[in-house]
């Protein structure tokens, strides 16, 4: 798209991409397209009152209800730790999914752990988020996860074999 993008474009670039994409992708996309021309010192066409209605007919069309995902429950949790092997990988996946789970960790906070990042302490573990979709800046933050009173679904024992 050549800059500036006229609102008429864009407008039609909406309404085309409501036909593949839901509503929060077009945000998504206008967003985008918004942050691109007051990067290169464009005033964005996406406030113009032409893209602004048109999104409003996608909205009305399509809806923006998210899709919720039902919550993974303890007895969901022991079923998946039961087909865990007991080799480093399996090892792996149970601290993982046992850490996920008390902490309410999202997978992007999972994935970006190291094993450095979880210290034991006398009441539970202390776990160092570096990043997280809450904290675009970086700045990093701590998560106390207590310990339970059920052995099998404490996350602690697992990260040992790390």
């Amino acid at each position: 798209m050549a800059l500036p993008a006229s609102a008429e474009t864009v407008a039609c670039y909406v309404a085309d991409l409501a036909k593949v994409a839901k509503p929060a992708t077009i945000d998504f996309r206008l967003a985008a397209i918004s942050a691109t021309h007051r990067a290169a010192g464009h005033d964005s066409p996406t406030k113009e009152e032409a893209v602004r209605l048109v999104r409003r007919g996608v909205r009305r069309m399509l809806g923006t209800a998210q899709r919720q995902m039902r919550p993974v429950t303890v007895p969901d949790l022991r079923t998946m730790l039961q087909g865990l092997d007991t080799d480093p990988a399996g090892c792996r996946d149970r601290a993982l999914l046992l850490l996920g789970f008390a902490g309410a960790l999202r997978r992007s906070e999972l994935v970006g752990l190291d094993v450095a990042d979880v210290t034991e302490g006398t009441d539970g573990l202390t776990v160092r988020l570096r990043r997280s979709k809450t904290d675009q800046e970086g700045a990093g933050r701590t998560v106390g996860i207590p310990f339970g009173s059920n052995p099998a679904t404490l996350p602690g024992p697992c990260l040992a074999c790390l």
